[in-house]
């Protein structure tokens, strides 16, 4: 039988403040959302896109895009801004910014330098709204179905495809084979989402279909499940696990227009309009919980989230950046519980046995 010596009993007791230490707690009893910084701009914002310590806001009604240090989240700082005409959905990827300019088409800028941003290439497209992105490809959202483009060379973008469809593809999640385009159908007036094999991105492959009967302006996928948010309905959560047979498992009724969405872990970041950001549990997807809420200051738009932090523009204002507490995001950029113990009791086993060495 192993027996715990008094010699051995202050390494284990040291061991166990250092993981305490290390550790944050999962999740507290109770979440709170705090606004802790605010870049003012005004005017339509469109989207947000962050690469670095920079935050990207495309200015809709000024024709801009802002670039903001957020180093420091709670102390913000607008460094330049550059034209773009009409600026709408946009993507952010090692230093590349990909915009939807409406009737300017797809423009592309070097930005890793975001005081002086550099204008690469474009490709001109009918009312472009849309990009998503998965590392060299590209797929641009027009008013008459997307096109897909090769941006290995960002000054050079090579259309590899065109689908054309009964409406715009007006957003995008973009995974290594699959894409789901969210589409507007201009004679139903509701949004389709169709899911493309692009393993071949010169002939891409339909493999599924959803009518959501309703009309969506962001979608995000976790393990195969989809998020949707809609306009004056809120949050709708659909099952893709098998591609012939999606089906609704779960939604919120919001009478807002819900805009953007992030998922994180189990829990749902909705920017909803007049009504603010909206946190769910979606742990049960057939049953989504609100957490917490919390009232901007201006109409909520897009959002991404950094760690803690919660980035959202809002129409009327600008950038608000919340912070919150209680929902164990800070741990991310901390240490993992379970490595940490693993390393601190194999330390204290080898401490031990060295001593009983020593004494033989």
């Amino acid at each position: 039988m192993f027996l715990i010596r008094k010699s051995t009993v202050i390494p284990i007791l040291f061991s166990i403040f250092l993981l305490g230490s290390f550790c944050s707690p999962i999740q507290a009893a109770s979440i709170s959302l705090e606004q802790v910084g605010v870049v003012e701009f005004g005017d339509y914002l469109f989207d947000i896109a962050i690469e670095g310590n920079y935050a990207y806001i495309a200015d809709y009604g000024k024709s801009l895009i802002h670039s903001v240090d957020i180093s420091d989240p709670e102390n913000p700082i607008l460094v330049a801004n550059f034209s773009v005409y009409l600026p709408h959905y946009f993507e952010v990827q090692d230093g590349i910014a990909y915009i939807a300019a409406w009737t300017a088409g797809l423009q592309i800028y070097n930005v890793s330098n975001p005081v002086n941003a550099v204008k690469l290439s474009e490709f001109v497209g009918i009312n472009t709204g849309a990009v998503g992105i998965y590392e060299d490809t590209v797929f641009v959202g027009r008013d008459d179905g997307f096109n897909i483009l090769d941006v290995s060379n960002p000054s050079n973008p090579i259309n590899l495809s065109r689908i054309i469809r009964n409406g715009n593809a007006h957003n995008f999640f973009i995974e290594e084979t699959y894409a789901y385009v969210l589409n507007w159908n201009h004679t139903s007036l509701s949004s389709n989402l169709e899911v493309y094999d692009y393993s071949n991105p010169s002939s891409p492959l339909l493999v599924s279909f959803y009518d959501t009967t309703k009309e969506c302006y962001d979608i995000k996928v976790k393990d195969n499940v989809v998020y949707l948010a809609g306009s004056h309905e809120g949050l709708s959560i659909v099952d893709f696990s098998d591609f012939s047979n999606p089906t609704l498992v779960g939604e919120v009724d919001e009478n807002e227009q819900s805009m953007a969405l992030v998922v994180v872990e189990d829990t749902v970041f909705l920017g909803n309009g007049f009504a603010g950001l909206q946190l769910f549990d979606v742990s049960t997807k057939t049953n989504p919980t609100l957490l917490a809420e919390y009232q901007t200051d201006g109409y909520a738009e897009e959002l991404e989230i950094r760690n803690e932090y919660v980035f959202l523009t809002t129409e009327g204002v600008g950038l608000e950046i919340l912070k919150v507490k209680g929902l164990g995001l800070e741990a991310a950029s901390g240490y993992n519980f379970v490595p940490t113990m693993i390393v601190l009791l194999v330390t204290t086993a080898a401490f031990v046995f060295r001593r009983r060495k020593n004494r033989r």
